[in-house]
């Protein structure tokens, strides 16, 4: 199904002091149109409408506060009056009536996703950067056609991505490109691995986290299911109860309590209906999931690892399908002596079931439909011709660790490649785990998480477009030079021979020798040079060339005397890596500094020892 729908069409109409073709919102500075919220807007209205605000301003230099000279009226949160047509899901329109200009959404952030849209897609307003580079065309008269009608149907509904965002910046960035949008955010905050944190054990307290598993959520903080209740979590090979596995999914006393507690914490939220998620995933520990002797019958009857686990889900899904019918139980489809396929008895999942699909083994520089993955892709498939929507949970690029640096990527064509492959297998929402938030925002990663946010909306937008907007207002002068090293990149990446895992070492692309780094530091002192003093395009291209410069320091050691002598001083690289990391802080992290100080200084040391 095309889920990308916009629609803009012209009226023939008459319109005082205009042509009889366009309604004239502002000319000259003026305007005898106010913005009005049509009821009482939440908190993320209020900031779009304060942006609707300052940018309309900012493209006309006219003021659209209401006062009593206003005739018409810009109305937020109210459809037209001839729009009888009930809104899809996620679907946002604007349209013009009677001169009066409507903007509208379905959801939470539907409103706000609306008036995003009229900016960008009316008036060619841009948020490339978290950090500050936008694109705001000044209009001296600005108008649209008569008759305006415009629909948004995102091909994605719902996207957001990993990394807290530390700064009034990036807060507004994720906002303006659709990243923000909570209408099905989950109830409780219990997580995608939340069998310990709904039945805790008691062993790790509120807050905390044991390896890869969190404390409980805040309402069952005071329980202790390990000492009350053992036999609720797996038996291990030797016929001891542990906290290392899984949940022992067959116990009957098990799914009562498992149940309880997801009761309790709709009744704790104030749930009342509507689309809400419950993570409800397993542990993120790895190996079987119990060894008592009803988990491994319902493992020999599915003749998978997970049968026990999937039995529970469907139990699960029935305890609830008639009293909350919208709401949706999350679960992994994640590691392949788990749960990464499917059950062959598994013929067709329940519509309050919720597979998120983790292929975390692939090759990072191959698309997940390239041969090399065809594995992960048909199991992909396999979920997909199950399920009648699914969540993926997209590694768009290698898992960002503190002590370990990034290889030397591009990954921009594979990301759309697997988004477009994610859109044909019903992925309805995405959550994208990588560098992507502020602190780890270097290499390509604003490109990426800017590229994601418009084929989310738009899965048949063309790359190389959005490649050259943001290349254009991000490096300016050096705009051409960075195109072709990133399709050098990509390039390099699809010949690369050597299997890329998740968390691999910095120097696993065999493409990063000594005359190639060379010759890209080389290509980035021209760039630098050509952007002169403009701070925000050298913040940028510092951005950029971070990992071409840990690359560097990692592959020191490895270089001969007349290489090392090629680049020069190496401490003028890691002097200029660390500088980087120090500004990034104080533009990105800039809310973290003054309210979590002591998190600011671990985050920023973490990164300067990367490269030192």
């Amino acid at each position: 199904m095309k889920r990308f729908i916009v629609v803009l069409f012209l009226i023939t109409a008459a319109v005082c002091s205009v042509a009889a073709d366009r309604v004239i919102l502002a000319d000259n500075s003026k305007t005898d149109y106010k913005i009005v919220f049509h009821g009482t807007p939440n908190k993320e209205e209020k900031a779009a409408v304060a942006d609707l605000h300052t940018f309309l301003k900012l493209i006309s230099g006219a003021d659209f506060q209401a006062n009593s000279n206003k005739i018409h009226t810009i109305w937020i949160g109210k459809k037209a009056p001839s729009d009888a047509a009930p809104l899809l899901e996620n679907e946002r329109r604007i349209r013009i009536e009677a001169r009066d200009l409507y903007i509208c959404g379905q959801g939470e952030c539907g409103n706000v996703n609306a008036i995003y849209d009229l900016l960008r897609d009316a008036f060619g307003c841009r948020w490339f950067t978290f950090y500050g580079v936008n694109r705001i065309p000044k209009q001296k008269t600005l108008s649209l056609p008569a008759g305006f009608s415009h629909s948004v149907v995102p091909s994605i509904a719902y996207m957001t991505v990993n990394g807290g965002y530390h700064s009034p910046a990036a807060e507004k960035f994720a906002r303006r490109n659709f990243l923000r949008d909570q209408t099905a955010d989950s109830i409780g905050r219990a997580g995608t691995h939340a069998g310990q944190r709904i039945i805790p054990s008691g062993l790790i307290p509120f807050g905390g986290k044991v390896g890869n598993i969190s404390g409980p959520l805040k309402y069952f903080k005071d329980k202790a299911y390990f000492q009350t209740n053992p036999e609720y979590f797996a038996m291990n090979s030797k016929g001891q109860r542990v906290t290392t596995l899984q949940l022992c999914y067959t116990n009957a006393l098990l799914r009562d309590e498992f149940e309880k507690n997801i009761r309790i914490m709709l009744a704790a939220e104030n749930y009342r209906g509507g689309m809400k998620i419950i993570g409800v995933g397993q542990d993120d520990n790895n190996g079987a999931f119990c060894y008592c002797t009803n988990c491994i019958e319902a493992m020999k009857k599915h003749d998978h690892p997970a049968g026990a686990y999937y039995d529970f889900l469907y139990d699960l899904s029935g305890r609830f399908e008639k009293t909350h019918p919208d709401l949706l139980f999350c679960f992994l489809a994640y590691r392949k002596n788990q749960t990464l396929m499917p059950s062959k008895l598994l013929t067709g999942l329940p519509g309050n079931l919720l597979p998120s699909y983790a292929p975390l083994g692939v090759d990072f520089t191959k698309p997940i439909n390239h041969p090399v993955n065809a594995v992960a892709e048909r199991n992909f498939a396999a979920w997909a011709a199950i399920s009648s929507k699914m969540h993926w949970w997209a590694y768009p690029t290698p898992y960002p660790r503190p002590i370990i640096g990034y290889p030397l990527l591009a990954n921009i064509n594979r990301i759309a490649d697997n988004f477009r492959l994610a859109h044909r297998n019903k992925v309805w929402m995405a959550y994208c785990q990588f560098g992507s938030g502020p602190y780890n925002n270097f290499g390509f990663n604003d490109l990426r998480v800017y590229m994601l946010s418009v084929l989310c909306r738009d899965i048949n937008a063309d790359v190389q477009t959005i490649i050259r907007e943001f290349t254009k207002h991000c490096y300016g002068e050096a705009a051409s030079d960075m195109r072709a090293y990133l399709a050098e990149l990509e390039q390099l990446e699809i010949s690369h021979r050597n299997y890329l895992r998740w968390n691999p070492s910095i120097l696993s692309v065999k493409y990063a020798t000594a005359e190639n780094l060379l010759r890209w530091q080389k290509l980035f002192d021209k760039m630098e040079h050509s952007v002169g003093k403009s701070s925000l395009r050298l913040l940028a291209l510092r951005r950029a060339r971070f990992s071409l410069d840990e690359t560097t320091i990692a592959a020191w050691q490895y270089m001969t005397p007349a290489q090392q002598d090629a680049f020069g001083d190496l401490e003028k690289i890691i002097s200029r890596a660390v500088d980087t990391v120090q500004q990034d802080a104080e533009n990105s992290l800039a809310s973290l500094k003054k309210t979590k100080p002591g998190r600011y200084k671990k985050i920023v040391n973490a990164k300067i020892a990367r490269v030192m």
